[in-house]
């Protein structure tokens, strides 16, 4: 690669060409100041008041990045979803463990797989989106009904 002046090798970045030699780094050139100390190209401003993600305070002072925690009804929807899991594939695993024939391992394993889909579901509801986490749960009778005819492993 060539810069403006037409030096061989050196790398562009978001703030334009950056010195030969320097690293180029998302947020711009990193080059190295008189002093020999590395220092960053300035990232540009938002508007006033505006806080970048992951800029926030970080000291929990409130701010305008602090974030409560999630709501009753989603930490409810969400060990109801874990728990539903556990009893999806608690009892044949457990079973299996207990005695390891080749069908109770087969059907743990396959209680195993269907117990992926209230996994998924927990996984949604701890990330805040309650209505995903819902929608996928309804696919269990689905599975019940498909891992009936094909098996699912």
């Amino acid at each position: 690669m060539r810069t403006a002046t037409g030096t061989p090798g050196a790398a562009f970045g978001p703030g334009g060409p950056a010195p030969y030699g320097a690293a180029v780094t998302p947020a711009g050139p990193v080059a190295a100041d008189p002093a020999g100390r590395a220092s960053q190209a300035p990232a540009v401003p938002g508007p006033p008041g505006h806080v970048r993600a992951g800029h926030a305070s970080r000291a929990g002072h409130g701010g305008a990045g602090a974030r409560s925690g999630p709501s009753a009804s989603h930490r409810a929807l969400t060990a109801g979803l874990a728990a539903s899991y556990l009893a999806t594939a608690g009892p044949p695993l457990l079973h299996a463990v207990l005695n390891p024939s080749p069908p109770l391992t087969q059907r743990a394993v396959g209680r195993g797989i269907r117990a992926m889909i209230p996994f998924q579901a927990a996984l949604a509801a701890r990330g805040g989106v309650a209505g995903a986490a819902v929608g996928v749960m309804g696919l269990v009778p689905l599975a019940r009904t498909v891992a009936r005819k094909v098996s699912p492993t």
